[in-house]
């Protein structure tokens, strides 16, 4: 079952540098989805562990939650098909083998950018997380209550 939450937070974040530093950060299980609608106001992020999106458009925050690995993939699939009509899908940008595995075993490895592949290993354990914990389940700053 997906679950969306949509909430209006352009009192507490007014970009999206809010997300790519912290919540969806690379020390993280997110990885950002590159698309041509890319500014300080939209942003979009995928964690293939938790199987959320989370979405930053001018001060909305919507956080999509997928049950299944089927149903992630096809919300990624629905999102990058919009982009590629309405602008430009340039692809998942992973930073690490084990985050490309993971959406690689989702069945998403179509949309990680080929670029990702090439890559080498530059994932350090002390970057890594101790847990897999969706967004939903992890304590947000004090300012921005968690979706």
């Amino acid at each position: 079952m997906i679950k969306t939450t949509r909430e209006f937070v352009g009192h507490k974040v007014d970009n999206r540098y809010f997300y790519d530093f912290g919540l969806c950060s690379s020390k993280g299980d997110w990885a950002q989805m590159d698309t041509g609608q890319d500014a300080p106001w939209f942003g979009q992020w995928a964690n293939p562990f938790a199987r959320q999106i989370l979405s930053y458009a001018e001060g909305d925050r919507t956080l999509i939650e997928c049950g299944t690995a089927a149903e992630f993939t096809a919300k990624l699939d629905e999102i990058a098909a919009f982009h590629r009509e309405n602008d430009e899908w340039k692809g998942i940008d992973t930073w690490s083998v084990r985050l490309r595995e993971r959406f690689a075993a989702a069945g998403a490895r179509h949309l990680v950018h080929p670029s990702c592949f090439e890559m080498q290993e530059t994932e350090c354990a002390e970057n890594a997380p101790e847990t897999d914990a969706p967004l939903s389940e992890t304590s947000a700053p004090a300012d921005v209550a968690a979706g």
